[in-house]
């Protein structure tokens, strides 16, 4: 009887294994986005982050309409500061603001709405 109960057994789990093989030849699951490459992504925000979770720069657009990129370094403190205002602001909308700071916090170097825009014969 329990020779028996194993043979059924073994036909059982061949046949459903022979048939679970078939089905999956004729029906596959769509793929997953993950798969896919989008062609764009939206986003009023995208924060970049090390290994550890930590963030190491942030491009947003800021509450007055202004967008900003921001990279820290690895104590967290920003480093970089580059923007391009928005119209009724303290700077000169359109020109682009950088900043490089020093670890101590102090901007060490800006150019704030000074540069001018390259000359399309310039590149």
């Amino acid at each position: 009887m329990n020779r028996t109960l194993v043979s059924a057994f073994l036909a059982v789990a061949l046949v459903a294994g022979a048939a679970g093989g078939l089905a999956s030849r004729f029906w596959s699951a769509p793929s997953v986005f993950a798969q896919e490459s989008p062609k764009s992504v939206s986003a009023q925000s995208f924060i970049l982050v090390n290994n550890a979770g930590e963030r190491r720069g942030i491009l947003n657009v800021t509450r007055d309409g202004s967008v900003l990129l921001r990279l820290y370094d690895d104590s967290g403190a920003p480093r970089i500061e580059m923007g391009i205002p928005a119209a009724g602001t303290n700077t000169t909308p359109g020109y682009p603001d950088i900043r490089l700071v020093g670890p101590d916090g102090r901007t060490t170097w800006s150019a704030h709405g000074g540069l001018l825009p390259l000359r399309k014969d310039a590149y």
